[in-house]
């Protein structure tokens, strides 16, 4: 799939876990990827990822903390000026405060297709991984976490991103 045009939708506001985010909902960068001709409404695509976001963001931070023990490279950025250091995470949760905050990346095709990401880039994602993290999902499914967040590549490239970029085995929540 060939996705040249980007929209801006503004903001999504999701429900969310209030032990990790200090409150019920949380609002989102959202942005939407496309065919220039093509003009899917994306709406109902946007009410699957509310309804699904918390749970979503579990599987991301299980598969996430599952690559950061796979991983001993990574390190953590302290923000401070200082070298990365390595922490020893004892629970998937503990990853929160160093993922940062996601945007929403979302590509339609075929009429009710979708693939959608939360994106985990930019300043904010203090996990050493070079050009940030992207959790790219089939619906429900987590089907890869790749080491980029270039959104439209990886949906240029799914097939291939999908059988031999993802960064590790992707538990089940």
């Amino acid at each position: 799939m060939n996705v040249d045009h980007l929209d801006d939708l503004g903001s999504l506001a999701v429900p969310c876990d209030p032990t990790l985010f200090g409150a019920e909902e949380t609002v989102l960068r959202c942005r939407l990827w496309r065919e220039e001709e093509d003009r899917q409404d994306p709406g109902a695509a946007l009410d699957f990822i509310r309804e699904h976001f918390r749970q979503s963001y579990d599987r991301v931070l299980a598969g996430t903390f599952a690559a950061y023990r796979q991983f001993p490279l990574w390190d953590v950025w302290m923000g401070d000026g200082r070298e990365p250091v390595r922490l020893d995470f004892a629970a998937k949760e503990e990853l929160h405060p160093y993922i940062g905050r996601a945007s929403i990346d979302l590509a339609l095709w075929d009429g009710e297709k979708f693939l959608w990401a939360l994106a985990f880039g930019g300043t904010e994602n203090r996990l050493s991984i070079e050009h940030g993290l992207c959790a790219v999902f089939e619906g429900e499914r987590l089907e890869a976490l790749v080491d980029h967040t270039d959104f439209p590549s990886i949906v240029q490239w799914w097939e291939w991103y999908k059988a031999d970029n993802i960064l590790t085995g992707i538990p089940s929540v």
